[in-house]
C-alpha cells in the first residue's frame, strides 16, 4: 500500500515495462503527462506510445532506445535532451531515467521515471537570450569591462579588454593582476579593488596601464556585486581611456602658458575687452603703465 501510494503521489511520471517494452503500471502523472487514461496505457508497447519519433521528426528505432537499453544491458540510463509524444501529437521535453527492475536475481523490466521539462528549457532559452544580449553590448563597448571575483581572480572581460592587451578571454580567466600586469601596475589595481570591497560601494580611480604606444591613464568606475544572501562575491570595472583628453589639456594650458610668457615679456601694455568694454586680461606692463594690480583691471 505505501508503494501505491508514494507513486500516486509522486509529481513525476513512472512507468513500469516487462522485457518486450509493454506497460505494467503507470502512475497518475505519467498518465496526466501523455494524455491518455492509464487503463488505455497498460499492456501497450510504450515505446510506440511516447517514443517513437526522434525531436528532428525522424524515426526512432526501438532498438536505439535508452529506455530498453536499460533492460539489454541491465544498466541505469539518464537522458536529459530527448522528447515524449502526447496522444494529441504533441510533444515535449523529458529528462528521464530507465532502471533495471531485478526480482529475485532475475531481470524482469525496467523502471522509467520521467518529468516535463518545459518550463526548465524556457528558463534556459531565456538565460542564453539574455547572456548573449549582455556580451553583445559588453563586446561592442569602446570600454574595457571586466570582472573579478572576491580573491581578485578575473572571471570575465570583454572584447575591448582583449584587443588592448593582446589576451584571450579564455587566458585571462583564472588569473589575478599581479600574473597579467607589471608588480607596480597589479599592485594599484589590486589595492583599489580593496578599496571598492571595503566601501561596499562604486568608486572611481585614476588608474595608469601600459598599452602598445605606453602608458595610458584612465577613469576606472569600480563597483561590488552581491549575491542572493548579501555577500560580495565580485568587483567589476568600467574604464574610460582619458589619455587623448589630459594630453589635450597639457596642450592647451602650455599653449595658454607660452601666449602668458610672451604678453608678459612684452614692455608695451596690452590689454584685451569683450563685447560689453569690460577687460578680459592685461599685461604686468599695462598695469604698471596705469598704476593698477592686473588682478584690479580685470572684468
Amino acid at each position: 500500500y505505501r508503494y501505491v501510494l508514494l507513486l500516486t503521489s509522486a509529481h513525476d511520471g513512472i512507468c513500469g515495462i516487462d522485457l518486450q517494452g509493454h506497460v505494467m503500471f503507470v502512475n497518475p502523472a505519467a498518465a496526466q503527462m501523455i494524455g491518455a487514461p492509464s487503463e488505455e496505457l497498460i499492456d501497450r508497447c510504450l515505446h510506440e506510445i511516447v517514443h517513437h519519433t526522434k525531436p528532428d521528426g525522424s524515426s526512432y528505432a526501438m532498438d536505439e532506445c535508452p529506455i530498453y537499453q536499460a533492460i539489454r544491458e541491465r544498466t541505469v540510463q539518464h537522458v536529459t535532451d530527448e522528447v515524449f509524444w502526447r496522444r494529441d501529437g504533441t510533444s515535449f521535453p523529458v529528462e528521464y531515467t530507465s532502471t533495471p527492475i531485478i526480482e529475485r536475481g532475475e531481470l524482469v523490466g525496467a523502471v522509467v521515471m520521467f518529468r516535463d521539462i518545459t518550463e526548465r528549457k524556457r528558463a534556459e532559452s531565456a538565460l542564453r537570450e539574455s547572456e548573449a544580449r549582455l556580451r553583445a553590448i559588453l563586446d561592442n563597448s569602446p570600454n574595457l569591462v571586466f570582472l573579478k571575483d572576491a580573491e581578485g581572480r578575473y572571471v570575465d572581460v570583454n572584447r575591448q579588454f582583449e584587443q588592448t592587451f593582446h589576451m584571450s578571454r579564455e587566458a585571462i580567466v583564472g588569473k589575478t593582476d599581479d600574473e597579467v600586469f607589471p608588480p607596480e601596475q597589479a599592485a594599484a589595481f589590486r589595492g583599489n579593488d580593496l578599496k571598492v570591497c571595503q566601501a561596499g560601494a562604486p568608486l572611481q580611480f585614476e588608474e595608469v596601464a601600459r598599452h602598445d604606444d605606453g602608458p595610458h591613464t584612465s577613469l576606472v568606475c569600480k563597483f561590488p556585486l552581491y549575491n542572493k544572501n548579501g555577500k560580495l562575491y565580485a568587483v567589476g570595472g568600467i574604464t574610460t581611456d582619458i589619455t587623448d583628453r589630459m594630453r589635450a589639456d597639457e596642450e592647451r594650458q602650455k599653449l595658454l602658458n607660452d601666449k602668458m610668457l610672451l604678453l608678459e615679456s612684452t614692455s608695451e601694455g596690452i590689454y584685451g575687452i569683450d563685447l560689453n568694454g569690460c577687460c578680459t586680461f592685461v599685461n604686468k606692463a599695462a598695469g604698471e603703465m596705469l598704476g593698477y594690480q592686473t588682478d584690479e583691471v580685470v572684468g
